[in-house]
């Protein structure tokens, strides 16, 4: 360990700083609180300096012009020396923080690491250090910045995917294109082409039912993977969809919050558009990954009823955000919207189309003999209660067009 003590002119600079003349800076081979408390020091003699040097220069300047009013004040003469010091301690100590943070950031790659501890008890602990090195040296910190963006992008992504692609096997199949109110009861062939209704229980994809519950659980924890494997579990997509976006939220929400305060400057706006920044650059390669998850998914759906409660728990999440003040995801939520209303729409007019279909079949009706309500009724009876039940808080003028 090395110390640097500066003395020049004590009393000169004892009484025009306000405090000691004396600057000690300590490098020891592990930042600590010590540390940081002498390069805070550190930093008010720096200001100090820069604005004693700064406010000569505007004196002497002033008067070569000839201008009226009163000369700056005198120059301190310890400065000439200590100024040179400063700079070389700032050199110094630009790169002891640089490398405290790139070694503290590259840990987070190190497997099962605590994210959240780490940002909390080490980063914003020592926050401070990082808001010297923006201020006293923009490379080093560029590079922290960037660092920190690479280490999260690659953190995020890979935990996104693997835990997508865990919850993909997990998928309950629920409607397919045949789970249409129009379709016929024999429309699919039992086995060998026997022409048996083939047993399953159709009433599940109008009938909402328990799945109602998805929405209504407020407080419900995400579905976890290896659990749910082991006891052979399986969920319809908009259970899935509801873990896979809250986890996303979640996280995304903690992550915005750090940026925002360990990336802090003085300048408010700069400090609100650094922190969108940094945060897209991190997330944006796992919100596109949840997109194109969602999409696929989204794509080959039959299932009116699991779309809408998608498009509602969607409407739940973007809540949330907007409540814990957070706009980072604000795109992300907007694009899923994008994605879930054409196809609830697409599905809807298949629905109306099977139904004018079989009604425009007269053979079809000629060979209902049975007293019992039509089977078309029950599912629409049973469809519309669902979509309405969906819409009761929300109102949506689109939705009931299509009923």
């Amino acid at each position: 360990m090395w110390c640097l003590e500066l003395i020049g002119h004590r009393g000169a600079a004892k009484y025009r700083s306000g405090g000691s003349g004396d600057t000690t800076v300590h490098d020891p081979s592990d930042v600590d609180e010590a540390w940081l408390n002498y390069l805070l020091e550190l930093n008010k003699k720096m200001t100090y300096v820069k604005a004693n040097v700064s406010a000569s220069k505007a004196g002497s300047s002033g008067g070569k012009a000839g201008k009226a009013g009163k000369a700056g004040p005198p120059p301190i003469r310890a400065l000439k020396d200590v100024g040179p010091e400063l700079e070389r301690l700032r050199i110094r100590a630009s790169g002891i923080i640089r490398d405290f943070f790139l070694n503290k950031i590259r840990s987070l790659r190190i497997p099962n690491t605590n994210i959240q501890i780490l940002q909390q008890s080490v980063l914003l602990k020592y926050k401070e250090l990082h808001r010297f090195l923006m201020e006293r040296h923009g490379d080093g910190a560029a590079e922290v910045r960037q660092t920190y963006v690479n280490t999260m992008r690659w953190y995020f992504y890979n935990h996104f995917e693997r835990y997508s692609k865990g919850l993909g096997k997990l998928q309950a199949v629920i409607a397919d294109k045949t789970d249409l109110i129009g379709v016929e009861e024999s429309a699919k062939k039992g086995l060998f082409g026997t022409g048996k209704v083939a047993l399953k229980d159709k009433t599940n994809v109008f009938a909402l039912g328990d799945r109602i519950e998805t929405l209504r659980q407020q407080d419900a924890g995400v579905i976890l993977v290896h659990v749910a494997e082991d006891k052979s579990q399986k969920y319809p997509y908009e259970a899935l969809f509801r873990s896979f976006n809250l986890t996303m939220i979640d996280n995304a929400s903690s992550e915005y919050l750090f940026i925002v305060e360990f990336f802090a400057t003085d300048n408010e706006k700069m400090a609100a558009d650094l922190a969108k920044s940094v945060f897209h650059d991190i997330f944006e390669p796992t919100e596109k990954m949840g997109l194109m998850t969602t999409k696929q998914y989204v794509d080959n759906s039959y299932d009116a009823v699991g779309i809408l409660l998608c498009i509602r728990i969607n409407t739940q999440l973007t809540m949330e955000l907007q409540r814990r003040r957070v706009p980072a995801l604000e795109a992300y939520t907007n694009a899923t919207n994008m994605l879930l209303w054409p196809r609830f729409q697409h599905i809807m007019d298949l629905h109306f189309q099977s139904v004018k279909k079989m009604a425009a079949n007269k053979q079809v009706l000629a060979s209902v003999r049975d007293v019992h309500p039509h089977y078309v009724t029950r599912r629409y009876a049973e469809f519309a209660a669902s979509i309405l039940t969906l819409n009761e808080e929300y109102v949506s003028l689109t939705v009931l067009t299509w009923l």
